[in-house]
């Protein structure tokens, strides 16, 4: 048995680019099937498709959460999770923002370069940091910061500023 550490996808093929069978959050606990290769690891779950994630981010053992409410974990830029803080409704439809408009992070999150979740990530952006949306993509919307590169971020995680 190993657990995640980190919320992953679950893939039909080990590589990055295959496709995603299902999401892993941060502390499910899968069944390891051999031993990873070229750092993925072929992995199932009760009642749930088998496939590969990224072995880095498994442990043998239940990792330690020390959670902040309201936050994400600090993530270096080689972080490849994209769960949400916990306080935020999985379920909560946010207002559609429309470009130009000037937004504030609910919660701390994960820059991207790109808008999926195994992007590389740019930075990490504070509670309550303002941004611009530049376009929308999805679930996600590219946003710039004065004098940064711009990137990608969950629209979950926006909120308009009230003028």
């Amino acid at each position: 048995m190993v657990t995640a550490t980190a919320g992953i996808y679950l893939r039909a093929t080990p590589d990055a680019k295959g496709r995603v069978l299902d999401t892993v959050e941060k502390g499910d606990r899968l069944t390891a099937f051999g031993t990873p290769a070229d750092g993925w690891q072929r992995v199932g779950r009760t009642g749930k498709p088998q496939g590969y994630v990224t072995a880095a981010y498994l442990a043998e053992t239940a990792p330690e959460t020390k959670s902040t409410p309201g936050r994400y974990a600090k993530a270096d830029p080689g972080d490849r999770g994209c769960a949400l803080p916990d306080d935020l409704p999985e379920r909560a439809r946010p207002p559609r923002l429309s470009e130009g408009t000037v937004a504030r992070l609910r919660a701390a999150g994960n820059l991207r370069v790109a808008p999926v979740c195994d992007a590389k990530v740019l930075d990490v952006l504070e509670t309550g940091e303002r941004v611009t949306v530049l376009e929308a993509a999805g679930g996600w919307y590219k946003v710039g910061r004065k004098g940064k590169a711009p990137g990608y971020v969950g629209a979950a995680l926006l909120t308009p500023v009230k003028r």
